[in-house]
């Protein structure tokens, strides 16, 4: 039964190629078009004044400013030095971490991870549980194992 309702496709023949003449015929009206058209606006075309490179610069920045104001000029804040404390002899840490963190409207595990990462060390927010009851700093200081001078 299966095999009675199976459809059968007929793709047709394969479709006929072109004639090498009628090629030909095709590339030669082809030309003749090409022939006909011109160029337009080359005739009056003269070139300008060169401009530096400054100058183009300080161009492109008084464009900027006429159509968008608040991009092209940026707030400026100025964030404080760390603050780095010596704890034992091999820790150090960074007191006003997360105070620079919220300078920097950054999280601060984002930040965590791109210092450890950069110092090559291993390292911890101050204010967990085990730290708090040992006595080792307050909320949001950083300690860093080794030894980095201020």
């Amino acid at each position: 039964m299966a095999e009675e309702n199976e459809e059968v496709f007929d793709f047709g023949s394969k479709k006929k190629k072109k004639s090498k003449k009628e090629k030909v015929k095709d590339d030669e009206e082809g030309n003749e078009d090409a022939a006909e058209a011109t160029l337009v606006g080359q005739d009056g075309w003269t070139q300008g004044s060169l401009y530096t490179y400054d100058e183009l610069l300080e161009r492109l920045y008084r464009i900027i400013e006429a159509k968008n104001p608040s991009l092209g000029t940026k707030e400026r804040y100025v964030l404080k030095p760390p603050q780095c404390v010596r704890v034992g002899s091999k820790k150090v840490a960074w007191v006003n971490f997360s105070e620079i963190c919220e300078m920097m409207k950054r999280p601060v595990e984002h930040v965590l991870q791109f210092v450890l990462a950069e110092f090559g060390t291993e390292g911890s927010i101050a204010g967990a549980a085990t730290t708090r009851a040992e006595g080792q700093g307050a909320d949001g200081q950083l300690i860093l194992k080794g030894r980095y001078l201020p």
